[in-house]
């Protein structure tokens, strides 16, 4: 949907072309990064996404991307992504944000059972200025993350599987940000499950952002989020969903806002979602 943020004009979400053969696929042009792909399904499915695929030092788009997705190997494939790096150091704006940039990721498939894991780097960008609380003193500071020099990092391993009417996941990511003397480190998890009866699916998750790291120290500034979602299918391609999750935050300014939170305040908040979904 067009926003005045972001895909207000033709092509604003993705605009490629690509070749395929048997050797793999290989795609030029604005693309969504695999990573943020990955985490945003099938991890972040059923209310999970917001910190499983939008929070972190993962960046959701490139607009001068190469792509290459090899074909499978034994129930193994992988992906391998390089932004070519049309903005220079110091210009790049939030639409573009970087200089350059690399995106690796691997995938396996073991009968019920898939794993995924990969890699995000993002050099000399734009990456905001992040509030940071240091050691629950409450001395709120900047970190920020811009130009030559500066970096981010993220990495993520996750696990799925179904038995029977019940399917399960599991996430772990990392994700790093440095500047000239300063770093920033921040870990998070994800679990969560679906049973599924009839027309009808129930969700149920947890995901914790941890207490970060800024220069060494640590801070009181995690978000635990609890969501829960019922499915019900009314054809083929649609369904309609309520969808509900809560966030719990921890004592010192919040190191992003989350959806539903009130500027960088730390009171608890609660979302919910009704509506209709349909996919062609």
């Amino acid at each position: 949907m067009a926003t005045d943020w972001r895909y207000d004009g033709w092509g604003g979400r993705e605009a490629w072309i690509g070749y395929a053969g048997s050797w793999g696929e290989l795609r030029f042009g604005t693309q969504f990064t695999n990573a943020y792909l990955t985490l945003d399904w099938p991890y972040g499915s059923k209310a999970q996404g917001n910190l499983s695929a939008d929070f972190g030092a993962v960046n959701d788009k490139w607009k001068d991307a190469i792509t290459y997705f090899s074909p499978d190997f034994g129930g193994f494939n992988f992906t391998a992504q390089y932004k070519i790096g049309a903005d220079t150091a110091g210009t790049a704006t939030a639409g573009s944000t970087l200089t350059n940039g690399y995106d690796i990721g691997v995938n396996g498939a073991f009968g019920p059972v898939a794993v995924n894991a990969g890699w995000q780097r993002q050099n000399d960008g734009v990456f905001g200025q992040f509030p940071v609380g240091a050691g629950g003193s409450g001395d709120v500071t900047k970190f920020r993350a811009v130009g030559a020099g500066a970096s981010s990092d993220m990495y993520f391993v996750g696990a799925r599987g179904s038995i029977g009417d019940f399917s399960l996941k599991a996430l772990y990511k990392n994700n790093t940000w440095k500047d000239v003397g300063q770093k920033l480190e921040v870990n998070q998890y994800l679990v969560g499950g679906t049973y599924s009866v009839g027309k009808n699916a129930f969700s149920l998750g947890w995901q914790e952002v941890l207490d970060g790291k800024f220069n060494g120290k640590d801070m009181d500034n995690s978000v635990k989020q609890i969501s829960a979602q019922w499915d019900y299918s009314l054809s083929k391609n649609t369904g309609a969903f309520l969808q509900a999750r809560y966030h719990m935050y921890g004592t010192d300014t919040q190191l992003f806002k989350v959806d539903g939170s009130a500027g960088y305040k730390t009171d608890d908040t609660l979302r919910v979602l009704v509506g209709t979904w349909t996919g062609f």
